[in-house]
């Protein structure tokens, strides 16, 4: 009995087995030496990928902060102009300053001056009269608060973009308000802003508000743009999890593959709500040129795995020609 097990043992560890068992356990560190390697890589380039996302969020939303603080800045300088602070606006020579200052401008669609009724005076873009402004949410609480104010996210009357617009009182020396300064802030200065600093095409930048609706992005893709009144699953998933304390994650992106991405709350206004930045990168191109070292790595694995194997067949087969067994001769 024993001696049938020990002719069965032999059988299966024969020397060609061995061998080979043996010649396949060395190759094991080419393995583990590859899928290490990767990961590791792997982990360092998701290190990266979020201090580059964060950094642009920040450039953006900074960005985003100065256009409203030199908004009110500007209102607030044009407010002291002597034609404004006596009462006396005529609307050619208003219209030329405020088209002069829209050409030095670029971010900005329109600025105006409102009366008491909501009637727009004068503007940059020289708008037919009879517009009325006075509903808008943003011009009766500058009136009721005679301060700064911002309003909400809405699309131009006149140029059709995304905008922000805010309004701004002139008051007397009595405190009392004789007109109200309107700048209307152009959204989508972010295609601008970003050619000038050279935003990496790989990337995708996006102003949201509290709604999900996207307000900007670079590049642009106008199938998102807040016209279409629609929240994309993207979106969604970066807001709840920004709510969560999520700033840093992945999700299916606006083209429906894995997206790696950073978010940043802008606070304007209570009322009117927040501007949400999003930047984002595909996983495929963020990790890209490590899939394409790691495959290159797994095949020559592969390729020394299946050398290995085939000499080792071959020289096998030559030791048994050369010295065959005893029971052979």
């Amino acid at each position: 009995m024993s001696n049938k097990i020990f002719d069965r043992a032999s059988r299966f560890f024969s020397p060609r087995r061995c061998i080979v068992s043996y010649l396949l356990l060395a190759s094991l560190p080419i393995w583990f030496i590859t899928i290490f390697n990767f990961s590791y890589l792997r982990k360092d380039r998701e290190a990266e990928i979020k201090q580059q996302l964060s950094s642009i969020t920040r450039i953006v939303a900074v960005k985003n902060e100065q256009y409203l603080l030199d908004t009110k800045t500007i209102l607030s300088l044009v407010s002291q102009l002597k034609v404004i602070q006596d009462n006396i606006i005529y609307p050619k020579n208003c219209n030329a300053f405020f088209a002069q200052l829209l050409k030095n401008r670029s971010q900005y669609l329109n600025f105006a001056v409102v009366d008491l009724d909501g009637r727009i005076v004068c503007d940059g873009l020289s708008t037919p009269a009879g517009n009325n402004v006075l509903f808008r949410p943003y011009i009766q609480r500058a009136v009721q608060t005679k301060t700064f104010s911002v309003g909400g996210y809405q699309t131009s009357i006149t140029t059709g973009k995304p905008s922000l617009n805010m309004a701004y009182p002139v008051l007397d020396e009595e405190n009392t308000i004789q007109y109200i300064l309107v700048g209307v802030l152009d959204l989508s200065w972010l295609d601008e802003y970003a050619s000038k600093i050279v935003l990496p095409n790989d990337f995708k930048t996006l102003l949201v508000d509290n709604e999900g609706s996207i307000l900007s992005m670079y590049p642009n893709d106008p199938n998102y743009l807040r016209e279409n009144d629609k929240v994309v699953p993207f979106i969604q998933t970066v807001l709840n999890g920004y709510k969560q304390g999520d700033v840093f994650g992945k999700a299916v992106g606006l083209d429906g593959n894995k997206m790696y991405y950073s978010s940043l709350l802008i606070e304007i206004d209570e009322e009117v709500g927040d501007i949400y930045v999003i930047v984002g990168i595909n996983e495929n191109v963020a990790f890209g040129d490590l899939l394409i070292t790691y495959n290159r790595g797994i095949g020559m694995a592969l390729a020394v795995t299946i050398l290995t194997l085939v000499i080792s067949m071959f020289g096998l087969r030559c030791c048994r020609l050369c010295y065959p067994p005893k029971d052979e001769k």
